[in-house]
């Protein structure tokens, strides 16, 4: 089997929520469990269907919360916890601050883990 996957991902994981609507009121938790340069993959509860746009908030450091315009690409069923999905998305406007702040965080997070700081 080839491997489709033009970036290496990184196992991180973080507790997130995610929303339909930037402002959104309505959210949903999530759990992220890896990362790659284009985007990442995350675990929810519900299925939330591929071509949708959704903003997840990311709590890091100091209590900040960011917020990253993401695109479904692909989900699934997981295999080890069959009520949940992985779901796989690609980061939007990458250039943007909050897309840097996650991943300088995460470059962090990797090189020192939290047990470590």
């Amino acid at each position: 089997m080839s491997e489709k996957r033009a970036c290496r991902r990184l196992t991180i994981e973080l507790p997130a929520y995610y929303c339909l609507t930037e402002h959104a009121k309505i959210k949903s938790n999530i759990t992220l469990v890896n990362i790659s340069s284009g985007g990442l993959c995350f675990i929810s509860e519900t299925a939330i269907g591929t071509r949708k746009h959704i903003y997840l908030k990311i709590l890091i450091d100091n209590n900040e919360t960011l917020t990253l315009k993401t695109l479904i690409v692909w989900y699934r069923k997981h295999q080890e916890i069959p009520q949940n999905y992985l779901n796989g998305v690609k980061i939007l406007r990458q250039h943007n601050d909050e897309v840097q702040k996650f991943i300088r965080y995460c470059e962090k997070r990797l090189l020192y883990p939290p047990d470590e700081y």
